[in-house]
């Protein structure tokens, strides 16, 4: 069969209507399929009656199917599929198996609770399954089917995207609020499983948000939760936006470079690692720290940072200081640089050890535990612990706080 000029097929399947109120599944009602193209091709085959059905469907020239359906207990769902062309495989002819997309694909989903998530790409391929309910019944079972009542659409089982590929995650919009926050990925290659709900990026895959970026061998995100995993090279670089900073002695963007790395999208806690012989790493300007572990929380500025138990020093940290002249010969003169207007020595270098470190931007003040050392040009320090602080801007020195790079031995 052949259709030309401005084609569009409507397809609307009701199902059984059931008392939303007697059950807690949130089933479907119905669904229903448009296709539009310039030009329609279906393929018939010959069924076991003889009678004919479709087997294969070709929509091209600006192809596009839209899938609305509608649930018991939530709001509808959209999905919408575009193409230079569409080639859709079908079973017992009516079920969609596969489909197939060539040429400026996209796909676009808004889901019940308002998040709408799209994608573009070079190449698309969606496969189905049926429905559940729609499996014949296991041997043993007394109930028989009814094979003339309908049965729910197939579900999307798997998708995976090709060549140049763009996705775009935007939440629910609230009504006198902000705008949604935005996520933006970009790869090579998009796999999504159904079963798992997690999207695997492959091919120099990239996270942009407004505040920063993040880029890996392979990242995976999870579309029910909204959490990442990263892994092999990762890099990340986030900037200073909405009030959320993090800043040592130094202005600028926050980088770190980590073997692998988990983000927690609730609490927007990235969680990077190291691995044996190359710890994750964390710097801004000339200020730096490494260690097994880094714990970055972008919405209360802070960063914490560990290792494995033991003796041994974890956390490795480097800042810089104002310029520095010669103190008077005691403990905290040795390892307190000071400032002068009549010196222009080099900034001052402050080297720090421990098993681990907690920093809070909004006291400006790092928190370093458990055999620390404390190095600069003019002493060494040994301590349990020893809180170093920060001046809140260049410049600035915060009220009853200490120099920048002042350190404390508490």
């Amino acid at each position: 069969a052949q259709l030309r000029d401005a084609v569009s097929v409507v397809d609307e399947e009701k199902l059984p209507q059931v008392d939303a109120g007697k059950t807690r599944q949130n089933i479907q009602q119905s669904t229903t399929r448009q296709v539009q193209a310039t030009t329609v091709d279906i393929d018939f085959n010959t069924a076991p009656d003889r009678s004919p059905q479709a087997e294969h469907i070709v929509a091209a020239g600006g192809a596009r199917l839209n899938v609305h359906t509608i649930y018991t207990k939530t709001p509808p769902e959209d999905t919408t599929v575009q193409a230079d062309q569409l080639f859709a495989t079908l079973v017992d002819g009516e079920t969609l198996s596969s489909l197939r997309g060539t040429g400026h694909t996209s796909l676009v989903t808004v889901n019940p609770n308002g998040i709408t998530q799209s994608s573009k790409g070079d190449n698309l391929l969606l496969t189905f399954a049926p429905s559940p309910s729609a499996k014949p019944e296991e041997k043993g079972s007394k109930a028989k089917p009814d094979a003339s009542a309908p049965q729910p659409a197939a579900q999307l089982q798997s998708a995976v995207q090709l060549g140049n590929v763009t996705l775009v995650q935007q939440g629910a919009a609230n009504p006198g609020g902000p705008p949604p926050p935005v996520t933006t990925a970009t790869a090579q290659r998009a796999a999504y499983d159904a079963a798992t709900q997690v999207v695997q990026l492959s091919g120099s895959p990239r996270l942009e948000e407004t505040s920063g970026e993040l880029s890996a061998n392979l990242i995976e995100v999870s579309r029910s939760s909204g959490n990442a995993d990263a892994t092999g090279g990762v890099k990340a670089t986030y900037h200073q936006t909405n009030g959320q900073s993090m800043a040592f002695t130094a202005s600028g963007p926050v980088h770190v470079v980590a073997d692998h790395a988990h983000l927690e999208h609730a609490t927007d806690l990235t969680i990077f690692y190291g691995k044996a012989g190359e710890q994750a790493r964390l710097w801004q300007g000339s200020d730096s720290v490494a260690a097994p572990v880094l714990e970055l929380s972008r919405p209360h500025s802070t960063l914490s940072a560990h290792g494995p138990g033991g003796d041994a020093a974890a956390v490795h940290a480097v800042f810089t200081g104002s310029p520095a002249v010669s103190q008077p010969s005691a403990v905290n003169a040795a390892i307190t640089p000071a400032r002068s207007n009549q010196s222009s020595r080099a900034p001052s270098v402050v080297r720090l050890q421990s098993r681990t470190l907690f920093y809070s931007e909004s006291d400006h003040k790092a928190v370093f535990a458990g055999a620390v050392v404390a190095q600069t040009s003019t002493g060494l320090l040994h301590a349990n612990f020893m809180d170093v602080y920060f001046a809140p801007a260049a410049g600035a020195q915060a009220p009853g706080k200490p120099p920048r790079a002042t350190i404390l031995d508490t």
